[in-house]
């Protein structure tokens, strides 16, 4: 209706109809937004709900209307109407009038049924007295496209010698469905002073007492109390405020995102080390790009979806599915009691795990059946309908410290390892510390849910085109499963929508559902996961819990250290694996000439953790950091400086036992301090902290050793040259993932076949093809792929060159000399696969520096710039490589600040199973300035091409953000006098940070 979509400006208010979006709103309150005090605010303020393209379609009065359904919904919008004192129009239709509401209060629209009543419009009023102070916030679990903890606005009128409140409105968001308006407060503050610390300690008191019984947590409850005294300042005289009191006024501003990218390119082996684009980027960054889940389903296409148990550590009662047979479009189940007695009920081809859950439920979101439908959304409604019960329900495992309270343990063969005499070492050590690290889980977050399509082939084997990094797991699983030879079973994988290592082992789950869905019906099926499904069936990074000794001298030199490290390896053994390499990963960037580690596999009621890009060395890295920052405040040390002295050097011996060469990590630190000017920033950091009360800064540096084997790789590649024009086909057992795979194999190609790039195609990866192929990880795949590939071409070149060798040194072309190899039978397709290296291992190196500011009175930060320099032997694709570095560290910076996977401890449920409460960063989460390095003239002896890995080990070094808004929190807690070492909160949340601030509101907010 253009009624509802009108737009009205009138001299003392514009009005806005019910139809008109977000976005339009936005636009229109900006255009007129010097008539209004209110205007400007409430539009910056909108700007935070949502996303773009969310407010290019949701309404204002959808925001209310969605509030009145669920009174919990913590709505802006009705935040910032009630603020600004708008007023809503309201049809009944009932009775035909027309009633003018406010947002809230007894009469308010929020509380309105709007069953027999529509909403018409909203009038703005143009409050544009100058003596009118208007401000909002939003405090956010991360910067942008999420809901508030608490939104807040006020309003106050003041008098005309601005020392005195007229009028006051205080209004909140999230603070319960039941609460709005402080109005205890907002009739205490009219005609009290500002710049009055005793208006302000009642006012804190009144606000408290009529808080604290709605809100359920303690980080709200401060919050607010915070917002209010961050509104409170904003009325004074900032002259009369004490020495940097006024800096908890304003809230944090993001300036527009800069960064830069370093690098040297070696032109003599053009296009290797060439910068340039991935091939597919153009075709990506349109939409043309295709993934399995594009292709378009054949006639006879059917679907697949889970039937997930929603509690942990219980057994199957019953399965109930007789709603589900008569719903539209329904085919078939399959439990664990129908399951086909021809095939076995695995998930994987190590037998560890079931199919379908058949008698007992070890996690909450395990399989207990699949249904077959018509249509995938159909599958998910029928799916939906199925009814599971119940009986022996046991208060679910969750945590490693459920697991050792309840000693529940895999059974343990990984035997303690070490170096030196720690027992010696630490009787002779002057100081000792000891401590703890909890590190949760993190989801893989690939754009492409785990997805499969498979059908019956007529030779009683499966066709399969799947997401997934390990075609050769899959392969083997079905072959396991079903009993077949693994030559009946064709895979083929065109690229990932993001991978991580989230589609390695677990993808065989989605291969599993998609060919026993196929097996039973006869016909092509497609299973595709829901986000809901990924996280809460397939698993995601391992969380860890360390307990850590360690001792040093008086210089900071550490000489021992002894750790445990347990691993929550939730509910199948398979994921004990990961901890089989925490030796490798333990072997920091820090030497250390004792040190013992023993390791503990954690049985709990999780899905099984898998592997997640830089599994363990993530971690234990970390770890490293996180000592020697422990370290350093006992001894009241500068940490950056004690971290260099305890850095590897050339000759030292590893945990591993293998002597350090080819070090590089003391040069980057140099490097890296030199040239980002650490020691004069860490001063203005220093100044700025004397100077800000309620704002603080940190800057940490922080740096990591991944150690790289290229021991287990294997990767087949098949190179052919077309006769007819000259044209290069490979493909490949490498799985492309956006790591840039694809890429770098057709440069090395154009480069050791002498031909254009413009020539080769990349075709898809086939186990037909490239045969025998390990799973794509560990950072080497690029790396091992290309060693076969250059196999291929030297191959090639021995047969092409006798060819040319007797055209007499005629100058022909690429075409002509192809053509003339067609003609005197040359072959012109060669396969080959690099063999493993044994011995062959190396270590990459970087270090990062973050530097943070911190809001006090919120917990919101921001990072205001990064500096990463990192050691990547000669990069293939410098272009590629930095994106690599870039985006490892943004996932690193989830990880430590962002993202937290929440159990229920009754169900074993995850609640954290979508994108409302889990909180990956987006783009106003990476650093306001990102400068990244990659170190020149460093090439790699021991690796291909002179490269090294790069997919992984740059998120060991994003530990520095963590490390500096924990720098940040410790200047505020000095400032009031709490001096004691406190373990950094991880993930480092908004609201754990707040937490670990330890505020006390009602004595820590002063004017003085």
């Amino acid at each position: 209706m253009e009624e509802l979509r009108a737009i009205n400006n009138y001299d003392d208010c514009i009005e806005l109809g019910a139809s008109v979006t977000l976005s339009e709103m936005i636009k229109t309150l900006l255009k007129h937004s010097d008539e209004s005090v209110t205007f400007g605010a409430v539009a910056s303020h909108l700007k935070k709900v949502a996303s773009v393209p969310i407010r290019n379609v949701a309404s204002w009065a959808g925001n209310i209307a969605m509030k009145c359904q669920h009174p919990d919904f913590p709505s802006d919008v009705c935040v910032l109407l009630e603020a600004a004192k708008a007023k809503v129009k309201v049809y009944d239709v009932c009775t035909g009038r027309i009633v003018t509401q406010s947002v809230f209060g007894s009469d308010g629209a929020t509380l309105s049924h709007f069953n027999d009543k529509v909403l018409l419009s909203v009038t703005l009023p143009k409050l544009d007295d100058i003596k009118l102070k208007f401000k909002t916030f939003k405090v956010m679990p991360r910067s942008q496209n999420s809901y508030a903890y608490v939104a807040a606005a006020f309003r106050a009128g003041l008098a005309s010698d601005e020392d005195r409140i007229e009028n006051c409105v205080v209004v909140f968001g999230g603070l319960g469905s039941a609460f709005a308006r402080a109005q205890q407060t907002e009739c205490y503050l009219k005609g009290k002073q500002t710049n009055s610390m005793e208006t302000l300690k009642n006012a804190l008191n009144i606000l408290s007492d009529e808080i604290k019984n709605v809100t359920l947590e303690k980080y709200e409850y401060n919050l607010a109390l915070g917002l209010f005294y961050k509104f409170y300042l904003s009325l004074c005289d900032p002259s009369k405020l004490g020495y940097g009191i006024s800096s908890g006024i304003g809230s944090l501003v993001r300036p527009l995102s800069k960064g830069t990218q370093t690098y040297e390119t070696d032109p003599e082996i053009y296009p290797i080390s060439q910068a340039m684009s991935n091939i597919s980027s153009d075709i990506q960054a349109s939409g043309e790009v295709q993934y399995v889940g594009d292709e378009t389903p054949t006639t006879d296409e059917l679907f697949c979806t889970f039937v997930l148990s929603d509690v942990a550590n219980a057994e199957i009662k019953n399965i109930d599915y007789s709603i589900a047979k008569d719903m539209p479009g329904f085919v078939k189940i399959i439990t664990g009691e129908n399951f086909p007695m021809e095939v076995k009920n695995h998930s994987h081809y190590d037998g560890l795990s079931e199919c379908l859950a058949k008698y007992c439920i070890q996690f909450a979101g395990q399989p207990v059946a699949i249904v077959i439908a018509e249509s995938r959304e159909q599958s998910k409604q029928i799916a939906e309908s199925v009814k599971v019960t119940y009986k022996n329900v046991q208060k679910p495992v969750l945590s490693v410290q459920d697991a050792i309270e309840n000693n529940s343990f895999y059974p343990n063969n990984l035997k303690p390892f070490q170096m030196g005499n720690p027992d010696v070492a630490f009787k002779n050590a002057e100081h000792v510390v000891s401590g703890e690290v909890d590190l949760g889980s993190q989801y893989h977050f690939y754009m492409e849910n785990q997805i499969c399509r498979a059908e019956c082939t007529e030779n009683g084997g499966f066709k399969l085109n799947v997401a997934t990094q390990a075609q050769l797991w899959i392969q083997k699983t079905i072959s396991h499963s079903f009993g077949i030879p693994s030559n009946k079973i064709e895979i083929t994988t065109k690229r990932l929508g993001g991978g991580f290592g989230g589609k390695l082992c677990n993808s065989t789950i989605a291969g599993m559902a998609a060919t026993l869905a196929a097996f039973v019906t006869r016909r092509p099926v497609c299973f595709h996961a829901d986000l809901k499904t990924c996280m809460s069936t397939f698993g995601s990074r391992m969380p860890y819990f360390m307990k850590y000794k360690i001792g040093f001298n008086a210089n900071g030199i550490v000489n021992c250290l002894s750790c445990d490290v347990y691993g929550n390896c939730g509910s199948a053994p398979r994921a004990v694996r990961e901890l089989a390499g925490v030796q490798r990963a333990a072997d920091s960037a820090y030497f250390c000439p004792n040190q013992l580690y023993k390791c503990y596999a954690c049985k709990t009621n999780i899905p099984a953790p898998t592997w997640c890009r830089a599994p363990g060395s993530l971690q234990l890295n970390a770890l490293g950091d996180i000592m020697m920052e422990h370290v350093a405040s006992y001894l009241g040390q500068d940490p950056i400086g004690m971290k260099f002295a305890n850095l590897f050097k050339n000759g030292q011996i590893t945990l591993q036992g293998n002597l350090v060469t080819h070090c590089q990590i003391r040069n980057l630190y140099q490097n890296l301090m030199e040239s980002c000017g650490i020691r004069s920033r860490q001063e203005t950091v220093k100044s700025f902290n004397e100077k800000n009360r309620w704002k603080k800064r940190g800057l940490s540096v922080s740096p990591s050793k991944f150690n790289v084997k290229l021991t287990w790789q294997k990767y087949a590649v098949l190179v052919s040259i077309y006769a007819f024009d000259g044209s290069v086909v490979i493909s490949h057992g490498g799985i492309e993932c956006g790591q840039g795979i694809n890429t770098k194999v057709a440069q090395v190609a154009a480069c050791k076949l002498g031909v254009p790039l413009e020539l080769i195609t990349v075709q898809r990866t086939s186990n037909i093809s490239a045969a025998n192929s390990t799973s794509t990880g560990g950072s080497t795949s690029s790396e091992m792929t290309c060693a076969s590939l250059v196999g291929c071409c030297e191959i090639l070149n021995s047969r092409i060159e006798p060819i040319k060798a007797r055209m007499n040194g005629k100058e022909v072309t690429w075409k002509e000399l192809i053509a003339k190899c067609y003609a005197e039978d040359v072959d012109l397709s060669a396969t080959y696969t690099s063999p493993t290296l044994p011995s062959q291992s190396y270590a990459t190196y970087g270090v990062a520096c973050a530097e943070v500011e911190y809001d006090v009175l919120t917990g919101e930060n921001q990072i205001l710039r990064a500096d990463i320099m990192f050691d990547c032997g000669i990069s293939m694709n410098p272009s590629v490589d930095i994106g690599q570095v870039e985006g490892a560290f943004v996932m690193g910076i989830g990880f430590w600040t962002t993202e937290e996977m929440k159990y229920d401890t009754n169900t074993g449920q995850l609640v954290t199973d979508s994108t409302w409460e889990y909180k990956p960063p987006t783009t106003k989460d990476i650093p306001v300035e990102f400068n990244v390095e990659l170190l020149k003239n460093a090439p790699n002896p021991l690796g291909v091409l002179r490269t090294k890995a790069i997919g992984e080990p740059p998120i060991c070094t994003s530990i520095c953000v963590a490390i500096a808004l924990k720098r940040a929190v410790e200047e505020t807690k000095r400032d009031r006098g709490l001096n004691e070492y406190f373990p950094l909160p991880t993930p480092a949340t908004v609201k754990a940070l707040h937490n670990a601030c330890e505020l006390d509101p009602l004595s820590d907010f002063n004017l003085s």
